[in-house]
């Protein structure tokens, strides 16, 4: 019998529909509760308030839409399942390919029944919402919310119909689709993490591949947040860079919403339906007597088998490590486990394959081959690591390659240009790679990070644990000291303080001077605490006279690397100054600063300019710090 050729076959779609409604009808409900109805609800909230009651509903609206997206993750998935369920069961498989109906029939009529139905529910919502919300909500937000939903149903749904094909098992279909979609994430995390034990100095740089998560992006990065208009600026010029572009939707002044990751939901929504050809052509090719199996492609069976075995490996070494062990183990004992938990993660993903693939238990007895093969290539990983055959830790750049480089405790907070201080900054950097202090007693290490910026755009970032115990403490030409005595040079000290806004009297808002004294052997307690409270002339003036004077030479805004009871020059005074401009009224009556920042300086003792000009201003008499009581950190 000749096989009918039309595109879409009525009778199988309507068994489809017949068997599957409250699948649909459950998402429209889903989606009514979530949006027309939730929404409406909250609008009692903002009656009485016209202005905020527009730009809430413009955020709620746009908000709305990327749950929609999100709620499509799990409803893409359980509708194909529905949809292409007799690809699973030998019966069913050979019944339907049994019809005299082509292929492609089949798949586009089993495609399209389950999609359309998805998103005319969507459209039939926001029909309702029109109809409720039509007061407060423009036409144009609503077709945004429809965009965002089809977008998020139509991406996810390609992605489910490939994944169909990948296995034969209805039970193993849920699973395939949440790994893919979570594999790049996963494994680009474990791999940081054990890079960080083998690699001595690693640290993330600015490269991810978590785009490839379509899961992890949008629960994480879809969403909408409304903006002060003072914000909506820079998040415009912001939006152009990254593969997370942003969407700024301007209603009225007062209403200005920002939706993180759209630009990046129209490519998985176009992936997703190059997916779903490409799931035309793997059906087509597909072998019926494969329902049941795990891996319906023959041709995949080894991948699936060594992915599992690697990604095992990674994921239980990189897990064990960071989530049990992390800084409080020596880094010597963490990559002994760490390359013990290797093995032991390749040895269990590599049969746990074999048995899904066999649907037997009784593996161990051959297939041997493979797994040393795995060991094989996890052991070169390990020793390219520890010999560092790539150059990775060894590399420096040169003085005349380097424009900047910035550093410091838990993060890289200053910067420096000045070819002596780059050069001081890679002679320390040579001598923390000849001690290799990585390997101390975890609770007396402290953070140091080291960021390059090349001349050519390019950037070197490495981090490293410095050793605090006291014999470094003593020691001043300790890595720990050098450290420490960069991180206080004039040039550092400046790039540390540095704030976006200029401090003039007309941007300074507020400036106080904190004292405070503690009883003796109470810690942790101050006895009394005085505030002065300068004017924005008198806070410009000490600022330029005394503070920014001292700050040149190194006397005021240190940053120190271990408890301040080791300096004697530590005093009991700090100095807040609070800054903001360009002052913009709301037509409420309320206004806001287009920019505002704030700077903070812990008087020392030597800070000879600022303990004068208080002295002889305000009277106030700078203390040292009393190091038999509680410790002050400013």
């Amino acid at each position: 019998m000749q096989s009918e050729t039309r595109f879409f076959h009525k009778g199988i779609s309507r068994n489809l529909l017949l068997r599957c409604w409250p699948l649909w009808m459950g998402w429209f409900a889903l989606l009514m509760l979530t949006f027309p109805l939730a929404v409406n609800n909250r609008i009692h909230s903002w009656l009485g308030e016209p202005d905020v009651l527009r730009s809430q509903m413009f955020s709620d609206v746009l908000e709305s839409g990327c749950n929609a997206a999100r709620l499509a993750i799990p409803a893409a998935i359980i509708t194909v399942m529905a949809m292409y369920s007799y690809l699973y069961n030998a019966r069913t498989c050979g019944m339907i390919n049994a019809l005299p109906i082509r292929r492609k029939t089949v798949f586009l009529t089993a495609y399209f029944t389950g999609l359309l139905p998805l998103l005319a529910a969507e459209l039939l919502t926001a029909l309702a919402a029109w109809g409720m919300l039509h007061a407060w909500v423009p036409a144009s937000l609503i077709g945004k919310w429809i965009s965002l939903a089809a977008m998020g149903t139509v991406a996810f749904y390609g992605f489910s119909v490939f994944c169909a094909m990948l296995t034969g098992s209805l039970y193993i279909l849920p699973l395939v689709y949440t790994v893919l979609n979570l594999t790049a994430f996963v494994v680009e995390q474990a791999l940081r993490q054990l890079l960080r034990i083998f690699l001595f100095g690693y640290t993330e740089g600015s490269g991810s591949l978590h785009w490839l998560s379509p899961i992890v992006q949008v629960l994480a990065r879809l969403n909408a947040i409304l903006l002060d208009p003072e914000d909506a600026a820079n998040a415009v010029s912001n939006g152009a860079g990254g593969l997370l572009k942003q969407s700024v939707y301007v209603l009225d002044r007062n209403s200005i919403v920002l939706v993180n990751g759209e630009n990046i939901l129209v490519g998985y929504c176009a992936a997703g339906i190059l997916l779903s050809a490409l799931s035309l052509l793997l059906y087509r090719r597909r072998r019926m007597e494969t329902a049941g199996d795990t891996v319906a492609i023959p041709v995949l069976k080894p991948v699936f088998k060594y992915c599992m075995a690697f990604g095992t490996a990674l994921v239980l070494s990189a897990f064990v490590t960071g989530e049990f062990f992390g800084d409080s183990f020596r880094t010597s004992g963490r990559a002994l486990v760490a390359v013990v938990l290797l093995m032991a993660g390749a040895f269990i993903g590599y049969f746990a394959a074999e048995m899904l693939m066999q649907k037997t238990m009784r593996v161990f007895h051959t297939k041997w081959k493979g797994l040393l093969v795995v060991w094989s290539v996890l052991a070169l990983f390990v020793i390219a690591c520890e010999f560092d055959i790539t150059g990775f830790e060894a590399r420096i750049p040169k003085g005349a390659e380097v424009e900047q480089v910035s550093f410091g405790p838990y993060g890289p907070s200053s910067s420096m240009k000045e070819a002596e201080n780059v050069d001081a900054m890679r002679k320390l950097h040579e001598s923390i790679l000849q001690n290799r202090e990585n390997d101390a007693d975890p609770s007396e290490k402290i953070s140091f990070n080291i960021r390059y910026t090349l001349k050519n755009g390019k950037e070197l970032n490495r981090a490293y644990f410095l050793n605090r115990d006291e014999a470094h403490r003593s020691d001043q030409d300790s890595d720990l000291w050098q450290a420490q005595g960069l991180t206080n040079i004039p040039e550092a000290i400046l790039s540390r303080q540095q704030t976006k806004i200029e401090i003039l009297p007309e941007t300074i808002q507020f400036c106080r001077v904190y004292t405070r004294s503690w009883p003796a052997g109470a810690k942790g307690i101050y006895e009394e605490t005085k505030e002065l409270v300068l004017s924005p002339q008198e806070a410009y003036a000490l600022y330029t006279e005394a503070i920014l004077p001292d700050m040149e030479e190194g006397l005021i805004g240190r940053q120190y690397f271990f408890d301040e009871a080791a300096h004697p020059t530590q005093s009991d005074t700090g100095i807040s100054i609070d800054l903001a401009e360009g002052k913009q009224f709301r037509p409420n009556g309320t206004f806001y600063f287009e920019k505002s920042s704030y700077c903070y300086f812990a008087v020392e003792t030597d800070s000879v300019r600022t303990i004068a000009w208080l002295k002889e201003h305000t009277g106030l008499e700078v203390q040292p710090f009393d190091d038999s009581s509680s410790s002050l950190d400013y």
